[in-house]
């Protein structure tokens, strides 16, 4: 319960709502390596390299994300917090599309995404 008043809080301002989009795409970021790692074990396919390439990408990503935030102090009325959040949204559905794809991998028929792709409208057979 304290988490989520916490969160409550944060969420009050918009840097708070940037911390917290933060906080969950790294959470995603963390789910997705290690459902990529237990996919790559089950199917007896572990390669350093590509983990590595992986990580490093993660790794990224997130200085990006973390980078543009102070284009909204800047350059206020070019990238706004609205702007951020957005490219936020996006990320998180990358990262949701690619614990999707591991889980796939892994023999784990879901359907976790299909009330998203059924809303962009893009069904499996256009991926």
């Amino acid at each position: 319960m304290q988490i989520i008043y916490w969160m409550k809080q944060l969420m009050a301002d918009d840097y708070g709502q940037i911390l917290v989009w933060l906080i969950i795409i790294l959470l995603l970021m963390g789910v997705d390596v290690i459902t990529g790692l237990i996919q790559a074990k089950i199917n007896r396919n572990i390669n350093s390299k590509k983990i590595g390439d992986g990580i490093l990408k993660k790794v990224q990503i997130l200085l990006v994300l973390i980078v543009i935030v102070p284009l909204t102090i800047v350059l206020p009325n070019v990238v706004s917090t609205t702007v951020i959040i957005g490219i936020y949204l996006l990320e998180t559905y990358n990262e949701l599309v690619s614990i999707n794809e591991n889980l796939k991998h892994a023999g784990i028929d879901t359907n976790l995404l299909g009330p998203i792709t059924k809303l962009l409208g893009k069904g499996d057979d256009e991926k």
